[in-house]
């Protein structure tokens, strides 16, 4: 079964086109999965043993995107805009 993660541990935002995810505790393997409004994959990765892992959202339309986190067996997932 998948648990989510508390709002603690991750921070996850959106600065001058650029996608931030924070960690706020130390994860071998997390993995990022982002989402457009119409539930389309457009970026998969992985952060591994990274406390922030950024991603280049610029050349994406303005919008809202749908950003899930995968780390330990648990969930977490957030809404951001891209301006």
């Amino acid at each position: 079964m998948v648990c989510c993660l508390e709002m603690k541990d991750v921070k996850i935002y959106i600065d001058d086109g650029i996608l931030y995810v924070e960690f706020h505790e130390f994860y071998d393997r997390a993995d990022i999965l982002i989402y457009d409004v119409k539930g389309r994959l457009i970026h998969e990765g992985t952060a591994a043993g990274l406390s922030v892992y950024t991603y280049d959202m610029s050349r994406y339309a303005s919008g809202p995107y749908i950003v899930v986190i995968l780390v330990s067996g648990r969930k977490y997932s957030k809404v951001v805009t891209l301006h």
